[in-house]
Formats: structure tokens, C-alpha cells, sequence
């Protein structure tokens, strides 16, 4: 899609430099190739414009201003538009897109492998849920379009995969609903215990849970995490939207993760930690707000 439809949208907005984009994002970790992403400030500016899934880009005069002879800023082929609000600007276009293109459509596909078992009380959307082999879906479960479960995985009852997250935008004195458009994919021997909700994306990327990751009840995954494989996470624990966790961690019952957090393979977050900064590969977090356990430890030594 060409840049110059942003300003057909919303014609305050200025094309500085025109430029393609294919998806829209903000998590420049691993964005999805040819991103239209937006940046309030100038070193946000110059993240977006090292990152090579990025080609374009919305953000305010100043930062533009201020970045314009950097080299990052002036690599071929990327777009380049200023707003007042890039943010709010950014946002209101991803709706426009989802409600009145089919910029985002998906293919519409239902299918089921051999050997499932899906019970009667059970809610699967029309379209776009996919079932491997074995999958065993109990009762109460419902799962929203745009997911995809991998074999031998089991969801117990009262879950709920696929609905949209928690993402609103104040605007003149309202609180804009953000559309979400992505998917959930569940990997394989997966299993999700009882009463969990795992929010889809927001953009057409989608939530994933690894394979061979295990949940306990009541646990909370947010829109555009993705957690890898062989995990473990005990009840109650609450991840929130955009956070990325590595292989074989543990995150224990009742911890809270803020957003766009990053968890490091074979990392431990301990029960009750609230996790607020990027936990290192390999290393056990306690307390709140979470910092490396053994200097948890001697502070309550020091205390008592």
C-alpha cells in the first residue's frame, strides 16, 4: 500500500517522503516485513529507521527535524510522514484498515485433523480455526477466528482463545476501541488448563504459545505476546500484551508481567514478582517490582 493513502485518510497528514508498506506494527523486536510503524520522539525515530522490517514511517515534524541528516533517516526506500499525533494518527488508520479495506482479510479456512475431540458445549468461530491432529477441546471452551492449534494440545474448560485485547486510545475526551485483526497459534502437545484467556494480535501477525508449553488455571496471555517453547506458567500468573518470553521458562503462579517486557530463555520468575524491566537468559527474578532473586533474598535478610 502506497504511504500517500495515509494522507488521503487523514489530510493533515504530510507525506514528506513517499514509500510502500505492506503491514502495521510497532514492535520493532521482529517486526513483520515492510511495517508502517509510528515514533513520538527522535530516538524512537532512529529505532524505527534502523530496523530493516520497517519501510514506513508516521511522526511529528520536530523528531523529523531533528533526525534529518542522519543517515539511518535517509536509507533508500523508506517512507516518511509527519502528523501532530503519530500515535493516535497511526491507530485510527489501523481501524480504518481492519473496518473498511480488506487490507487485512485472511483466507477463510475451518479444519479439523484426525483423532480430535471437541465437545458439544464448546464455541469455535466459522472461520479460520484450525485443528491438528488429537486436539482435545472441553467444555465451555471458545476460540475466536484466526486460531490455529497444534496436535496433541488439550484446552480445558471455560477457556478462552482468540479475543480481542485490552487497547484503547483517548481521543478529544473518548476512549477509541482499537481493532484487533491477528490470531492465536498454539504449537504442539500444548496444554492449557482451566478458565485461561489468550487475546489475538492486534495487527495480522498473531499470539503464540510454543510447543510442548504448559499452563496452569486462571492464567492470562495479552495481544501480541509470544511465548516459546516448553514452558511453564503457573495459575493466575498475568502476562500482558507484547511481551516476548524465551524457551523453558518458568513464570510462577500469581506473577504479573508488564508489557513489551522481554523474558530470556530458562529464565525463572518467581510466584508473585512483577516483572517491569527484560529478565537475562538463565536468570531467577523475585519480588516486586522483580530483580535478580539472590539480591532478593539477602534484602529480606536484611529486614528481618
Amino acid at each position: 500500500m502506497d504511504l500517500q493513502s495515509l494522507n488521503s485518510f487523514a489530510p493533515s497528514v504530510h507525506v514528506e517522503r513517499p514509500g510502500n508498506f505492506e503491514n502495521c506494527g510497532f514492535d520493532l523486536r521482529n517486526p513483520l516485513p515492510h511495517t508502517l510503524t509510528y515514533a513520538g520522539n527522535a530516538a524512537f525515530l532512529l529505532a524505527c529507521a534502523a530496523s530493516t522490517g520497517v519501510s514506513a514511517i508516521l511522526t511529528t515534524r520536530a523528531a523529523y527535524e531533528e533526525c534529518a541528516k542522519n543517515e539511518l533517516l535517509n536509507r533508500a526506500g523508506l517512507g516518511l510522514a509527519l502528523s501532530l499525533r503519530p500515535r493516535i494518527d497511526f491507530f485510527l488508520f489501523h481501524n480504518f484498515l481492519a473496518q473498511e479495506t480488506d487490507f487485512y482479510q485472511r483466507r477463510q479456512a475451518c479444519g479439523r485433523g484426525e483423532g480430535c475431540r471437541v465437545s458439544a458445549s464448546a464455541s469455535l468461530a466459522e472461520s479460520n480455526v484450525l485443528l491438528g491432529n488429537r486436539v482435545v477441546i472441553h467444555e465451555g471452551v471458545h476460540i475466536g477466528a484466526n486460531v490455529s492449534i497444534g496436535d496433541d494440545t488439550t484446552i480445558w474448560p471455560g477457556t478462552v482463545i482468540g479475543n480481542d485485547g485490552f487497547q484503547f486510545e483517548r481521543l478529544d475526551g473518548k476512549l477509541i476501541k482499537i481493532a484487533h485483526v491477528g490470531g492465536v497459534s498454539i504449537g504442539r502437545e500444548v496444554e492449557i488448563k482451566s478458565n485461561c484467556c489468550i487475546d489475538r494480535h492486534i495487527f495480522r501477525d498473531d499470539t503464540r504459545i510454543g510447543d510442548h508449553t504448559k499452563f496452569d488455571n486462571l492464567v492470562y496471555v495479552g495481544h501480541c505476546t509470544k511465548i516459546g517453547r516448553a514452558c511453564l506458567v503457573g495459575a493466575h500468573a498475568a502476562i500482558t500484551g507484547s511481551v516476548v518470553i524465551g524457551d523453558e521458562v518458568w513464570v510462577g503462579p500469581n506473577a504479573t508481567i508488564s508489557s513489551v517486557i522481554t523474558v530470556g530463555g530458562q529464565a525463572a520468575v518467581s510466584l508473585g514478582s512483577v516483572v517491569t524491566r527484560d529478565v537475562p537468559p538463565g536468570q531467577c527474578v523475585s519480588g516486586n517490582f522483580a530483580i535478580e532473586h539472590d539480591r532478593f533474598l539477602s534484602y529480606l535478610r536484611s529486614i528481618r
